[in-house]
């Protein structure tokens, strides 16, 4: 797919994050990643409560393989990944991630 230009540049300027592979309780660091806070919207918030769900933050990354079993470490905080929309058409191709805050932590190694 050919970018249109002119493009925004995303400049994932809020941090870094790692994904992490978990595999019977514990989960390993695989892939490091900068990353963008994204704004949770208010249609996306509710219809997340109303199938008991609470989506804690979304971010967005540079365009990797995520699958939902893995694991998004940020600086203390882990999150289940709910959802992983590519955007191909963004420059450079991305990923949003919208992510769940877990409150039973894995050990992380």
């Amino acid at each position: 797919m050919q970018i249109k230009r002119p493009t925004e540049f995303e400049a994932f300027k809020d941090g870094e994050c790692w994904i992490c592979t978990v595999n019977a309780g514990t989960a390993k660091k695989a892939t490091l990643r900068r990353f963008d806070n994204r704004v949770v919207g208010s249609k996306r918030y509710y219809i997340a409560a109303q199938a008991q769900r609470e989506i804690t933050r979304i971010i967005r990354i540079p365009m990797t393989d995520v699958d939902k079993s893995d694991m998004v470490l940020i600086g203390e905080k882990q999150y289940r990944i709910e959802q992983a929309q590519p955007l191909p058409e963004k420059n450079p191709p991305s990923t949003d991630l919208t992510l769940e805050e877990i409150l039973r932590p894995y050990e992380v190694i």
